[in-house]
């Protein structure tokens, strides 16, 4: 039984013939980029030097010769804007009005009166630059003492940098709309050769390869590309697309930096400062097909009544026994529609009905789908990939509105050749919060709450909060020369360790039973169910448990724990990151719609810190006339003291027999490589 026959037809020429199935498609695009910079550093006076610049950089939008880029445009074949959507659709569901206007594609020269880019280009990239050096020269009373004649310097800078944007996003995403690739989809593929809509098949009526026919059916497409194509309209239906924003741009950070450095002696030195950092226009991807949570019928948005009806349902009130929310009578047609005739209430109904799981399981954009295929509903089509008619089963628009910052203190230690010894010691505090920043080659992972950024914020993924880190290198001065015998074993050894601490790195405890949304996307509906496979929150991304009471759990791994009450209890190592998992495990829920405003960033726990020390040891030999003949002996140890950091645990709620489980170590365990070198 066919569950999604699926094909990307390939079209090419300047009319989009459509080409044999298999066919290879192609483009050929040129990324312009200029950059031009001017800096000078001006000595002030003795103690005082002033460097300052102006960069000025256009990276321009890809610039493909043939015009084979697909740009999602409305029914005036304008471009589409992810924030212009999304604010349209959001105030019609405030005024209990739904916004889902036709949808289509169509390539750069036939949008409007022709287009040159996908996006537009940005000018205005100006990165100014500024620093300033003070060495003061006290030499009396508390301030000379304090900072010593010509002994520290003060140091601040600021700058703006552009980032820039990944290639295989400004080339592959104008690519994934339809145009040169038309994917095309048959959801619900019936024996009799329907496409009735991924809920709406049974295995009565799937089609069955050998039975019904040995090619599955898929909804035929026109020879010839109509320009724009609106996928179900003037075309089939379209599986899921991706591009990018009329407004896509590259990122900017504005840095400031301020340091103090202090001699402490003629060998050594000490530095403390502070490194801040924001970042704006940073990489996100949006599913347009975001549920509008918000949608406000008999005087109840669409989240109030939701989270009333999780609430009840988590206290193990009877289906046909819930109180009746506002919002689920009208939507679903009120007692006497089909759906609610036989229940106390339509929320009684959709409470006694499979769509209960999908409330328990805080999968909003399965029962939004699920509801809105029931008789009774008043909304009709309400997302791109609603059916009946739906257009596409995703459509996701790369945009630049995501936001962040980073903030640290250091204090940092030079030592240079005292005794023979060298060495850099410095320790971090940092703080790197955002709206889960991934890399843009990862960009289809969309936010968790589209039509409020901000509830994205959070912890990123790399906010580590203390690192420390020491290098050291020690030759010591005896027999440096090497006469003798005794020399020759003596002198010329080198020994230098490095040592790396940090603090846990930040961990997300998830659910990965939502349904459709197993990979996450689904608490606040931003993620059409039919389009999970190509965007959605990760689960260790920004859909995290909720904490109902304070946690309990550690940082260190417990040994010979093989858990209880059907918690942790898959662990024959016996290794697991709490002590009493099951206590943990309890001490969390869903993420909820209605109830939370944030799933807590890209994390809610820190992982176990961790440390490692490696080590190399040289010994120099020198053989005949000083040493312009000689032998080189090298032993380099990683993890020399074989010490065991184990790696991050499962911390998925919904298989509670591995909660907490710890498989492996996270460094590698010592390894020992010697060589020598013969110079001559």
């Amino acid at each position: 039984m066919v569950d999604l026959p699926q094909v990307a037809e390939v079209r090419g020429g300047k009319d989009l013939t459509l080409l044999p199935v298999g066919s290879q498609a192609y483009e050929r695009s040129v990324i312009p980029f200029y950059d031009w910079y001017f800096s000078d550093s001006w000595h002030m006076s003795k103690s005082l030097t002033l460097t300052w610049g102006l960069g000025y950089v256009i990276q321009m939008p890809p610039y493909e010769f043939d015009g084979n880029q697909a740009i999602p445009v409305d029914a005036a074949d304008q471009p589409l804007s992810v924030q212009d959507y999304l604010s349209a659709k959001k105030n019609a569901a405030l005024n209990g009005q739904v916004y889902n206007p036709v949808v289509g594609y169509a390539n750069n020269p036939n949008v409007g009166a022709g287009l040159k880019y996908p996006y537009d280009p940005v000018y205005n990239q100006f990165s100014p630059r500024l620093a300033v050096a003070w060495n003061p020269q006290a030499s009396s009373g508390l301030l000379g003492k304090f900072l010593g004649q010509g002994k520290t310097v003060i140091r601040a800078g600021y700058g703006r940098i552009y980032g820039r944007l990944n290639g295989v996003e400004l080339l592959l995403l104008p690519l994934l709309g339809v145009g040169p690739i038309q994917p095309v989809t048959c959801p619900g593929a019936s024996m009799t050769g329907q496409c009735l809509g991924g809920n709406n098949v049974t295995p009565a009526t799937a089609f069955r390869i050998g039975v019904d026919g040995t090619t599955a059916p898929l909804a035929p497409v026109a020879k010839n590309l109509p320009q724009p194509d609106f996928p179900a309209i003037n075309d089939a239906p379209a599986a899921d697309l991706m591009s990018l924003d009329k407004h896509f741009q590259p990122n900017r950070t504005d840095n400031v930096t301020f340091s103090i450095q202090r001699e402490v002696n003629k060998n050594s030195t000490i530095e403390a400062g502070y490194i801040g950092r924001l970042i704006r226009n940073e990489a996100t991807m949006t599913d347009l097909d975001a549920v509008p949570y918000m949608m406000t019928l008999n005087g109840q948005q669409f989240s109030q009544a939701y989270a009333a009806l999780y609430t009840q349902l988590q206290n193990n009130v009877p289906g046909n026994s819930v109180k009746a929310e506002p919002w689920f009578e009208a939507a679903l047609g009120g007692p006497t529609s089909t759906f609610c005739a036989a229940y106390s209430s339509c929320t009684a109904a959709v409470a006694s009905s499979s769509m209960k799981t999908y409330v328990k399981e805080s999968s909003v954009t399965d029962l939004w789908n699920a509801m809105s295929q029931q008789k009774g509903w008043i909304l009709g089509r309400t997302n791109i990939s609603s059916t009946p008619g739906y257009q596409m089963t995703a459509l996701g628009l790369a945009d630049s509105v995501g936001f962040g910052n980073y903030n640290a203190a250091f204090v940092t230690f030079r030592m240079r050749d005292w005794h023979g010894l060298t060495a850099l010691s410095n320790f971090t505090w940092g703080r790197s919060l955002g709206i889960g920043a991934f890399t843009q080659a990862s960009g289809t992972y969309t936010l968790l709450d589209p039509y409020n950024i901000d509830n994205n914020y959070g912890p990123n993924g790399f906010d580590i909060r203390f690192q420390y880190n020491l290098a050291m290198s020690y030759a010591p001065t005896w027999y440096a020369s090497q006469k003798g015998i005794v020399g020759h074993i003596v002198g010329g050894w080198n020994i230098a360790p490095l040592f790396t601490a940090q603090s846990g790195v930040p961990l997300g405890i998830y659910d990965g039973n939502q349904g459709s949304c197993s990979g996450g996307g689904c608490a606040f509906g931003s993620v059409a169910a039919g389009g999970v496979s190509s965007f959605g929150t990760a689960t260790y991304g920004s859909e995290n448990m909720q904490a109902t009471s304070p946690y309990t759990g550690g940082t260190a791994a417990n040994y010979n724990d093989h858990g209880s009450g059907g918690v942790g209890t898959n662990n024959g190592a016996g290794v697991n990151m709490f002590a009493n998992p099951a206590t943990v495990l309890g001490e969390f829920r869903d993420c909820t719609l209605g109830i939370d405003q944030s799933c807590s960033g890209y994390a809610n726990i820190r992982g176990m810190p961790r440390w490692n020390l490696d080590a190399s040891l040289t010994k120099d030999i020198g053989i005949w006339k000083e040493g312009r003949v000689g032998a080189q002996f090298n032993f380099l140890f990683t993890n020399v003291l074989n010490h065991v950091a184990m790696n991050n645990p499962s911390l998925d709620v919904s298989s509670p027999t591995t909660f907490g489980r710890i498989l492996s170590q996270i460094n590698i365990p010592r390894q020992m490589e010697f060589g020598l070198r013969i110079h001559f």
